[in-house]
């Protein structure tokens, strides 16, 4: 814990005991479809939740995923109705939206599940600065209110991770991350 880039984790748990033994789980891999790319999709039918995008249960969002997606769904079969349309047509546009709303918690999972070495796949090459950039937005976190709030948003599924990426908040943790980088070794 000491390692970690806040001392704050370190202080609140180092006189902690843990209260059961560590258990492991097997999840074989993350999956994300892409239907938004199909010319043609039977009519009438649609598909969401994990048959579009399945990702890491640890992170708690393939249930919150649904949920959006329901309600991206929900408000289109509202629209149409209130225009007197049908569903002729829906799954375009429907896995359009859906696939805007996965792409937050899929870039979430897929960044974390390649800092575990045991993770198959091939690495992105931008894994490195992109574990230094997360670093530099946590330490930001543990220090200001306002950065815990939009990390927690965006980890929940209440904003997209662009509200991560972009603007004064990305600023100040590239800002860090060269800071880091400028810093001599201890």
């Amino acid at each position: 814990m000491q390692s970690l880039p806040t001392p704050r984790l370190h202080q609140l748990l180092r006189d902690a005991e843990r209260t059961a033994e560590v258990k492991g789980y097997r999840f074989p891999r993350s999956v994300r479809r892409h239907y938004e790319q199909l010319s043609d999709f039977p009519e009438g039918l649609l598909v969401l939740g994990d048959a579009l995008c399945s990702v890491n249960p640890v992170y708690g969002q393939g249930m919150s995923s649904a949920a959006l997606e329901a309600r991206a769904l929900g408000d289109m079969l509202s629209r149409r109705a209130a225009d007197g349309g049908g569903i002729s047509g829906l799954a375009r546009p429907f896995f359009a939206a859906a696939s805007a709303l996965i792409d937050t918690p899929w870039s979430l999972a897929k960044g974390s599940d390649f800092l575990y070495p045991q993770t198959g796949g091939r690495r992105p090459r931008w894994m490195a600065l992109r574990t230094r950039f997360v670093d530099a937005l946590n330490a930001l976190a543990s220090e200001d209110a306002g950065v815990n709030q939009t990390m927690t948003e965006v980890l929940h599924l209440a904003r997209p991770i662009g509200a991560l990426q972009q603007g004064a908040l990305a600023r100040r943790a590239w800002t860090r991350v060269i800071t880091d980088a400028l810093r001599p070794a201890r």
